[in-house]
């Protein structure tokens, strides 16, 4: 996760760009799993949602009713432009 003080900047994207233009360019489909802050970063970069886990931390030493959730999404290649 980002720090607070440098969330919103772009930076998500411009870390995901190479790989993402790597794997356009190899016809290759991208997979991420993200944190529900971290969604709309990967929805604006073309993923899509296919999936929900949500796991119970209490029976790993969390808090009673504490859970984590991840989504997992996959990102199909785009048309490289030669």
């Amino acid at each position: 996760m980002t720090h607070p003080d440098h969330q919103r900047k772009g930076l998500a994207r411009r870390l995901l760009k190479d790989v993402l233009d790597k794997a356009d360019a190899e016809g290759r489909d991208a997979y991420i799993e993200a944190s529900p802050e971290g969604y709309p970063v990967y929805i604006k970069s073309g993923f899509v949602e296919v999936d929900r886990v949500t796991i119970s931390l209490e029976q790993h030493g969390g808090h009673p009713g504490e859970e984590e959730t991840s989504v997992c999404l996959v990102r199909k290649p785009v048309a490289v432009k030669v």
